[in-house]
């Protein structure tokens, strides 16, 4: 059977094997219950987008082309001067920080806690000024003060976040901290998947995904005051002090 399943995408031409997958789908729907039929199709919706995110990667050699139509990159650098020193915790592969410094001449040093995207990091910042360090930004001691922090795509894969952003405040001294985190009411399915006990995360490794509501409690706790808050491609963009 596995076999077959590895073959017969190969053998049937891809338009064809999608209709015929489209109709086998809508004929199994029909004869299901509607409340099966809707939590079968919003787990396959989970499938359908996580291999939509793959081939968005993939096409983008490791950087996902989503970025290229939102332009956050953009968000970031229009809150950073000339000569300003940025933190750019959770940096990944660095592209973000790569992109910042060619709108913006600052320095910038990125943080990153997984080996392998700290090696991919590495390797695109070889021929630039930008410094990557491998570590738990939860865990280490930062020793120098930095104009500009960034948390793109960061702060709801951390449990205690509260305390993170006192710890980075304190630390770190900084004169803007930039967040970007994916909001929790982009879709109606979300609030369906969370309902009825379907993964209803963008990662499974998000601790949150915020309200509007609850972000601003939290940054409030945090003793950050938002300068500028904006709602924008089912993410919140956010500029504290």
């Amino acid at each position: 059977m596995n076999i077959f399943f590895k073959i017969i995408p190969y053998v049937i031409p891809y338009s064809f094997f999608f209709k015929i997958l489209r109709r086998l789908i809508s004929g199994k729907v029909n004869s299901m219950t509607l409340d099966t039929a809707l939590k079968e199709l919003l787990v396959f919706d989970n499938f359908l987008k996580n291999e939509i995110a793959t081939v968005g990667t993939n096409i983008g050699k490791g950087k996902h082309i989503k970025h290229d139509i939102m332009k956050y990159h953009h968000f970031f650098s229009q809150n950073i001067l000339p000569n300003q020193k940025v933190l750019d915790i959770g940096c990944g592969n660095a592209s973000l920080a790569m992109s910042v410094l060619k709108d913006v001449d600052c320095k910038i040093t990125g943080v990153e806690i997984c080996k392998s995207n700290y090696k991919i990091a590495k390797k695109n910042t070889k021929h630039t000024s930008i410094k990557i360090i491998q570590a738990d930004a939860t865990k280490f001691t930062f020793k120098n003060t930095f104009d500009i922090i960034i948390l793109s795509n960061v702060l709801e894969h951390i449990k205690d976040r509260v305390n993170f952003l006192k710890k980075l405040k304190i630390q770190i001294k900084p004169k803007k901290i930039l967040i970007r985190v994916p909001i929790l009411q982009r879709d109606w399915t979300v609030l369906k998947k969370k309902e009825i006990g379907i993964e209803w995360r963008l990662d499974k490794t998000h601790e949150i995904e915020y309200t509007e509501k609850n972000f601003k409690k939290e940054m409030l706790e945090a003793g950050l005051k938002i300068k500028k808050l904006e709602l924008i491609w089912s993410e919140i963009w956010c500029v504290l002090e």
